[in-house]
Formats: structure tokens, C-alpha cells, sequence
């Protein structure tokens, strides 16, 4: 019955994809022809859409973002070439942020050159990389438009734009963007008129992004209006939109634009003559100084930077997969390939020498009791709306809000179908995590549970060795919690631990999976610092905080440099630093921690410290 189960939810998430495009774009008004210009053929969408095909990564990245959703809650498992062309793009806008020209060209030459990376949203990607660094390096404003302009066309017909039924992504307006920024500080003949920026900011105002999407281009569409616009009607529209840009990035933890939005509204308030406005100034531009003084520190130089793309994605490798778990559940080659496909077939896919087509994967993956497909979400589901609930439900328990966690979790109980084995350990993780926060249970009683949930897996062996699904992770990573909360510490230490080697097993770059990954690190230097370890835990916190800056996310920063500021205190008896990790945390609403943090302070006798410096 289990395996029915399991085969059940191969084939559903198979034609879930094709299912959620076909329901987002009829729900959105968008027609075949709409969605697909300029990205694929008629006869690809309609296979995608009928499930008749699996859909290139970087295809259905762009088909969602046309729709204006985001594909960060799909798990993607890759064949080595395709996430060498993802790694080639991170690295690429990590030197660009460093200003590491010379780098940067090698690595774009490298991407040209991939055999999978000739397409049209890759020349799109090698061509705004080119314009972005011909324009932080001051060239002629032709060359950067030339650029840009390549980039465009790539994608998008410049013919009747910003009309109905014209359909962009965040990306390709954020180029449109860029266009006019560059037009308006060139003394060229086209002029970029502020009627043109008004067509594309009601464009984006009249799709309907979501807010993960929206975070990628409405900041900068504001900060533009905001510097060119004139008369006291713009004026008034530019207060409300910079507090609505910054109200997106706080909520969304995007870093990109933040400091240039904090300052623009703290310019506002500052001209206003009450003296909260003023207080309320002066908070903002110190908020903004401790995030641009980490950026520095890390040598991650945001500013101008304008076609930056934040990373928030969870990438697996198919070779690792195949070839840990065969591993892990004891089967030889001979055994696992045995009516799949050859022994030196299976031998070159478990090196990453070539890609098993997804049958092929799907067989294997079946054959140890594995099953899945490439692309899947962390629920079953073909409802999009479920998705976008189960991020809502992480970031609240990232921001400790269990109540409103609690609400989400009723609402994914009563809409997901429980015949599914993954969304019903999914369902009963989450339960028990409530009741533990309700204290409805002990902590004993809740590790004893999730032990339970986990068990339905069905190892034969240690379950470290296994490459570990979302589920199985987010368990582990709860059960450690429990062994924290009821100071078995140690057992805690030893559980994340074993679950850092196993991510840091792959080699998959960890901003590939910085969500889970993040979590654990974090974890464990908290748990490090408490157990007194004043070194190992600001090697940890440091990882973090780059690789988090490095993929344009701001949530957790608030965090890592609060462990960092513990381990000091303790050291130097120093609460100084102290004060950017509050900034830091109310920057991105983390008020539970914030809380915390100021009655650790407090606790700990420092005298001197004044919460209204914060």
C-alpha cells in the first residue's frame, strides 16, 4: 500500500507542474501566445502544459515569473551540467558585487561557452551582466544601452509594450527599468521621459506579482520616481510608494535596494517637523548604516547594482542522490541497475559524467525505495495557492508567530489531500511543533513523535547516510530544537552535526540551499555559544552571513551577528556590538529575537545600554 502510495505521488507531481501553469495562466487571463513569446515554441508550452514534457529549469524559472510567481518553493534535482550553468550565474553576480571585472569576464566567457548555456534566456543573462558592469565601471552610456538592449530583445518584442495582454517578468521590466535610468543620465537624443516610467510603473501596479516577485522590481521603479519625479502630486505618491517598497523588502528579507529605500524615506520623515518623524529618521538611517556597514564587511557592494537576482532556491544533484542512497541502502551497482540500465550507464550517471533521462531517474529513485521526480514541492499538490501557504507558514514560525502559524496549519489540513505520505508528515511535524509551542507537550513526548513520523520512512540503516528529503531534514532539525529546549545539548550538538555533514556532503553550493542549510548552521552555533565554544560558533555565524549576503537575503542576519556579539561579550566583555545585531533584527521584523536580545542585555547588567540608540 505504501509503495502505491509513493508511485501515486510520483505521477501527480509529474502532472502537477504542467496542471499549476495551465491553472495560474487561465486564472491570470494570459494565453499560450503571451506566456511563451520569445522564451520557447508553441508546441514546448503545450507539451509542458500536457505533461507530455518535463520542463528545462531555467524554462519554467521564466514561465513562472511570467506569471508573475515564483518557483522558490520547487525543489529542482539537476544533472551536473544544468547546475553548473545556476553556480556560473551566482558566481558571476558575486564578482560583480566585488567588482572583480577581470573574474567576472572569465567566468562569462566560461558560461558562453557551456554547451547548455546558448539559449535565449542565457544570452539574456550573459548580456545584462555585461551592461551592469559596463555601467558600475562609468562607460559610455552607448555601450551600456547596447547591452541592455541585446538583452531585452532576447525575450521580449519592444512592440506595443506596457499594453493589455502583454506579459513580462520582474526581470525583463527591471531591464526596461535600467534602459531608462541609463537614457535619463545620457545626454543622448532619446530621451527617457517620466510619462515612459509612469507607463511601466502602472504596468507592474496592474500585474498582479507576488510578493517575491514584486520585491525584484517595484523598489527600484520607486526609487526612480522618487529622484526624477516632480510636482507635489508625484511628490505625495512617492511617500506612500517608498513606505510600501520598504514595508516589501522588510517582509520578503531582500537586500537589494534597502539601503537606498531607508535613506529616501528617512529624507522624508527628517523634513517633517515632529519630533517622532525625526526619532523615526534617525532609526531608519541607522538600520540602513548596519546593513551596509555587514555588506562591506563582507565585501558584498550593492549599490548600483541594478539587475541583481537574490537567490532563495533548493537545488539537489541526481548523481548524489542515486549514488548516496544506493550507499546508504546497502545495494551493489550490479543490483540497483539491473533492468534500468547498464552497469557503465549507472557508473557514468553516479560520477556526473551524463544525465539519466527522468524515466531512467525515476527507476532508479523507485528501486530504492526514493521515489520522486525532479521537480517537486514540499507538499503534493497542483493547487498553487497551497505553495504559497506553506512559505507563508515557514516565515512565521521564522518570526516565532505560532498563532498565526497554528491558522495556517489548520487551513493546509482541511485543503491537502492526506493520501500523500509526504504532506502527512508534513501535516503532523507541524502539529507537533505547535503543541510544543502551546505546551500541550513535553519535550520528551514531542521527540518521541517525530521519531515516530520519521520511522514511516523505513530505513535500514542510519538515516545520516540516506540524501535526506525537506521533510526528513525539517524533522531532525526539530528534534534537536527539543533536546536544546530540555538541555540535552549534547544530543542536540550531535544531531546537527551529522545533518551539517550531510549538507555539506554535496556539491551543490550552499546558497542552493540556504533555507535549510541556514537553519542548521544557525542552530548549531547558538547551541555552540550557550554550551560556552567561544570560537567555533563565529566560524559558523561568518558562513552564514556571507553566503546569505551573497545570495541577496537579509532574515537571518539579524541572528548570525547576534551569536557573533555573544561570543565577544563573553570574550571582552563588550556589549557594543550588540547594537547592530538589534538594528539588524528590527530591520527585518524579527521582534521575538529583538525581545530577547535587549532582556539578555538587560540581564546581564550592561548599564550603559540605551534601547532608543537602536
Amino acid at each position: 500500500m505504501k509503495d502505491e502510495k509513493m508511485i501515486g505521488r510520483r505521477d501527480y507531481m509529474k502532472q502537477g507542474i504542467g496542471e499549476i501553469l495551465v491553472r495560474l495562466r487561465k486564472e491570470s487571463g494570459i494565453t499560450q501566445a503571451a506566456l511563451r513569446e520569445g522564451v520557447c515554441a508553441a508546441s514546448e508550452l503545450a507539451k509542458i502544459e500536457n505533461n507530455q514534457k518535463n520542463p528545462d529549469p531555467f524554462l519554467l524559472d521564466h514561465l513562472f515569473r511570467r506569471l508573475g510567481k515564483s518557483a522558490v518553493r520547487l525543489e529542482y534535482v539537476l544533472s551536473a551540467e544544468l547546475y553548473h550553468l545556476y553556480e556560473l550565474q551566482y558566481e558571476i553576480q558575486v564578482q560583480i558585487c566585488r567588482r572583480e571585472y577581470d573574474l567576472t569576464e572569465k567566468l562569462i566567457f566560461e558560461y558562453e561557452n557551456e554547451k547548455k548555456g546558448k539559449g535565449k534566456i542565457h544570452r539574456q543573462f550573459i548580456a545584462q551582466s555585461r551592461a551592469q558592469i559596463a555601467w558600475l565601471q562609468e562607460k559610455e552610456s552607448g555601450v551600456v544601452l547596447k547591452y541592455i538592449e541585446e538583452a531585452i530583445m532576447q525575450t521580449v518584442d519592444f512592440k506595443n509594450l506596457w499594453e493589455k495582454g502583454k506579459v513580462l517578468s520582474a526581470e525583463e521590466i527591471r531591464l526596461f527599468l535600467f534602459r531608462w535610468e541609463v537614457l535619463k543620465k545620457a545626454e543622448s537624443k532619446e530621451k527617457a521621459t517620466l510619462a515612459e516610467l509612469w507607463k511601466i510603473v502602472e504596468y507592474i501596479e496592474h500585474r498582479q506579482f507576488e510578493p517575491e516577485e514584486l520585491a525584484k522590481v517595484y523598489p527600484y521603479a520607486v526609487l526612480l520616481l522618487n529622484e526624477y519625479g516632480d510636482g507635489s502630486e508625484l511628490k505625495t505618491y512617492c511617500i506612500a510608494a517608498l513606505e510600501n517598497a520598504l514595508e516589501l523588502l522588510r517582509e520578503e528579507g531582500k537586500i537589494l535596494y534597502l539601503p537606498e529605500i531607508l535613506e529616501a524615506c528617512a529624507e522624508i520623515y527628517a523634513k517633517n517637523e515632529r519630533h517622532e518623524d525625526h526619532k523615526k529618521a534617525g532609526e531608519l538611517l541607522r538600520m540602513r548604516d548596519a546593513l551596509v556597514h555587514l555588506e562591506l564587511e563582507y565585501g558584498m557592494r550593492f549599490e548600483n547594482y541594478r539587475l541583481f537576482s537574490d537567490i532563495n532556491r533548493s537545488f539537489k544533484l541526481d548523481y548524489e542522490m542515486i549514488r548516496q542512497n544506493r550507499l546508504a541502502c546497502g545495494m551493489t551497482m550490479e543490483e540497483l541497475c539491473d533492468g534500468i540500465c547498464t552497469w557503465e550507464e549507472l557508473s557514468r550517471i553516479e560520477r556526473g559524467k551524463c544525465k539519466p533521462n527522468d524515466k531512467t531517474f525515476e527507476k532508479l529513485m523507485e528501486k530504492m525505495n526514493r521515489k520522486r521526480g525532479r521537480i517537486e514541492a514540499y507538499i503534493t499538490t497542483a493547487d498553487y495557492e497551497m505553495i504559497l501557504l506553506e512559505a507563508e507558514m515557514e516565515k512565521a514560525l521564522h518570526r516565532f508567530q505560532y498563532e498565526k502559524a497554528e491558522g495556517i496549519l489548520k487551513d493546509l489540513s482541511k485543503r491537502l489531500e492526506s493520501n500523500y505520505p509526504e504532506n502527512c508528515q508534513y501535516l503532523e511535524t507541524e502539529k507537533v511543533r505547535i503543541e510544543i509551542s502551546r505546551q500541550h507537550l513535553t519535550f520528551a513526548d514531542g521527540i518521541q513523535s517525530l521519531i515516530s513520523i520519521l520511522e514511516k520512512t523505513g530505513y535500514e540503516k542510519e538515516i545520516f547516510t540516506y540524501n535526506l528529503t525537506a521533510n526528513e531534514k525539517n524533522i531532525l532539525t526539530l528534534i534537536a530544537c527539543l533536546y536544546q529546549k530540555w538541555n540535552r545539548k549534547e544530543q542536540a550538538v550531535q544531531i546537527l552535526e551529522k545533518l551539517l555533514i550531510n549538507y555539506e556532503a554535496s556539491s551543490c553550493n550552499p546558497a542552493f540551499m540556504i533555507r535549510e542549510w541556514g537553519l542548521v548552521l544557525g542552530n548549531l552555533a547558538g547551541l555552540l555559544e550557550e554550551l560556552g565554544d567561544i570560537s567555533r560558533p563565529i566560524e559558523l555565524c561568518r558562513k552564514r552571513l556571507k553566503t546569505a549576503l551573497s545570495a541577496g537575503q537579509g532574515r537571518t542576519l539579524g541572528r548570525s551577528v547576534t551569536i557573533i556579539a555573544c561570543v565577544l561579550e563573553r570574550k571582552e566583555k563588550d556589549f557594543g556590538e550588540f547594537y547592530d545585531a538589534l538594528r539588524l533584527l528590527k530591520l527585518m521584523k524579527m521582534d521575538y529575537r529583538f525581545n530577547c536580545v535587549v532582556d539578555y542585555i538587560k540581564k546581564n547588567g550592561y548599564v550603559e545600554f540605551d534601547e532608543e540608540a537602536v
